[in-house]
């Protein structure tokens, strides 16, 4: 039978006529973007779009004829936002280097494994996070056989430098030098790349269910289609005129092509800040009557509920992206309360697809609440039943579940060096298996479910497997499960850990319990990042649910998990109710029935109304 596709509303794309990424996004810059500024640094210096262009090819060239790396060398930047970072990145691209950006909050043996899996040749770290990127290299290069630094060797040689945007250069504790103390006044001339579909520009880590996080080997022509669909299906909302404050990790996809690429195409000025601050973020779209932002849903939560942006002027804010986690009708509702016209765009899209390869838009057409938007141009998706049967063109009123898969020019290369998980990650005729579980509505894409184990904590990835790894690692720990629950108080994904203990007479000892959670978490907070944290919570069990084959069920962990909290959260209704309806029994009551209302189940006292 003849797979159901799905196509964009939008017409194609038409052919790129680019083929180094740096060219394509710098492609209007003499034209009329040159003296617009670009990148402000959080302090409120400014760099202006062709300073941006004529810095980048000043450090490519250092990086070729200084450094000496050649194309497809490799790179790895651990670092928060600076305005140095898009700076050296489109360096990379103008001289043919593979940039491998890493979360700077990893602990020293994550580091190390990323950089081993990129078999990274040089290594930018910020000051602020130097001891442990010296750590992880140090690490890294003793995996991957390599030499260290030796006593009568300089640190430059041991490819390791200094990554800042300071005024004055920097140096490490241990003599490495600032990446900028070798510019010159040349500039590189851009690396063709011969093959855009084949040449790897960057390799992002994506977590999968199977351990710890995977190489995405991102091409030249997924960067470059990733925003010319954004510029095609955008164009209602951004444009030169517009001001972005961002926050979003360059290190993760959604930063590193919504908040550099796509803005350098524009010319839309960006406002860095290295991490996010409430009061910071709500203070600089006062400053620079920002308006527009990239957010994920426990930011827009704060946005909506905290008293913090009532104390500033919020109005030149017209728009914000959201992606991550679907939003609910209610957090909309809020939004539009208190702003007013300010559009809220939802999106959808994976390390190996990029972002808003789904998007809410076109700005004529109504975007539902709770909806990931429609399919963008150039993007082809199939649902797939899990009996394995196309039901995307039979969606009916409300929707037939199928599993995301999608086919494009934006779609990864496939995972570095893993010929098995790449294998297991597409089909036979080039289709992505997402794992996500959505229905159509009137063009428009609802994710209502996930196949795959993987926990999405405020858009960063967490690996059961990975965590259960560490968890079992534990003297104390016979077995373990670690599965999603949702929390609303957040608007995000945590991950929950169900526990066996040794000693199973444990389970019986509440209190035993609690020191060895301590013990536990004290293990873990040695080994992990700190979004990989259990803040969903830890259960002390008998046994863990496992199929025939040994694999951990965790599907029925989760729907116990989505019952208890349907339980709990009825029980708070219930309270809400019996609380209201005491208010108003309380104020209409006069002094002669007091002492019958003390007696009634609307009582303050009443165990009920207490439960």
């Amino acid at each position: 039978m003849a797979p159901q596709i799905l196509t964009s509303i939008y017409p194609p794309l038409p052919k790129a006529s680019y083929s180094n990424i740096f060219d394509y996004v710098s492609s209007e810059s003499e034209s009329s973007l040159a003296d617009k500024v670009q990148f402000v640094r959080q302090d409120g210096k400014q760099f202006t779009h062709g300073q941006v262009v004529r810095e980048a090819r000043r450090l490519a060239w250092t990086l070729r004829h200084k450094l000496g790396l050649q194309p497809r060398q490799r790179v790895g930047v651990i670092s928060p936002n600076h305005t140095m970072y898009p700076i050296f990145v489109f360096a990379a691209e103008v001289a043919g280097l593979v940039t491998a950006p890493v979360n700077p909050a990893l602990t020293v043996g994550e580091l190390a494994k990323s950089l081993e899996q990129a078999s990274v040749d040089v290594v930018l770290a910020h000051p602020s996070c130097q001891d442990n990127a010296r750590a992880a290299w140090e690490q890294a290069k003793a995996a991957m056989g390599r030499l260290s630094v030796s006593a009568t060797s300089s640190a430059a040689t041991d490819g390791l430098f200094m990554f800042d945007d300071a005024d004055e250069l920097v140096t490490g504790a241990h003599g490495e030098p600032d990446l900028r103390a070798q510019l010159t006044d040349n500039e590189l001339e851009s690396y063709r790349v011969e093959d855009p579909a084949k040449e790897t520009a960057f390799i992002m880590f994506s977590s999968g269910t199977s351990g710890s996080a995977k190489g995405v080997e991102i091409t030249h022509s997924n960067v470059i289609h990733s925003v010319m669909a954004l510029v095609a299906t955008h164009d209602d909302y951004f444009g030169q005129k517009d001001v972005q404050v961002g926050f979003l990790p360059f290190y993760h996809i959604f930063g590193l092509i919504k908040l550099m690429h796509h803005p350098f195409y524009l010319g839309m000025k960006i406002v860095i800040l290295p991490k996010f601050n409430l009061d910071l973020f709500c203070e600089k779209i006062q400053e620079y009557r920002a308006t527009a932002s990239l957010v994920v849903p426990p930011v827009l939560l704060q946005l909506a509920k905290s008293p913090v942006p009532e104390k500033y002027n919020m109005t030149s804010l017209k728009c914000v992206q959201c992606g991550a986690a679907p939003l609910s009708a209610e957090l909309f509702e809020l939004l539009e309360k208190r702003y007013p016209g300010m559009a809220v765009l939802n999106g959808y899209g994976l390390t190996e697809s990029l972002p808003s390869v789904i998007c809410s838009g076109p700005k004529e057409l109504p975007n539902s609440k709770g909806a990931a938007g429609r399919i963008a141009p150039g993007v082809e998706v199939r649902l797939v039943s899990e009996e394995g049967h196309d039901v995307g063109q039979e969606q009916g009123r409300e929707g037939n579940p199928g599993e995301v898969w999608l086919r494009g020019p934006t779609i990864m290369k496939g995972y570095l060096d893993n010929e098995d998980a790449t294998r297991d990650a597409f089909t036979e005729d080039g289709w992505f298996k997402t794992g996500d579980v959505a229905v159509m509505r009137n063009t428009e894409i609802f994710i209502v479910d996930r196949i795959k184990d993987l926990i999405k904590f405020k858009g960063f990835q967490v690996s059961p497997a990975e965590l259960e790894a560490v968890i079992t690692s534990h003297p104390e720990v016979a077995d373990v499960a670690v599965f999603g629950v949702w929390c609303p108080a957040q608007m995000t994904e945590v991950p929950r850990a169900c526990i066996v203990p040794r000693d199973l007479a444990l389970l019986n000892k509440p209190d035993e319990c609690m020191e060895l959670e301590k013990r536990v978490r004290t293990h873990m907070e040695k080994l992990v990042a700190a979004h990989k944290k259990i803040r969903g919570g830890i259960e002390w069990v008998a046994t863990i649910p496992k199929s025939p084959s040994g694999k951990i069920l965790r599907r029925l962990l989760r729907d116990e998990a989505a019952r208890e909290a349907a339980k709990l959260d009825a029980q708070s209704q219930l309270r809400s109710t019996l609380v209201t309806s005491l208010s108003a029994v309380n104020a209409n009551n006069n002094a002669k029935n007091d002492e019958e209302a003390k007696e009634s189940i609307f009582s303050p006292v009443s165990p009920v109304a207490a439960a």
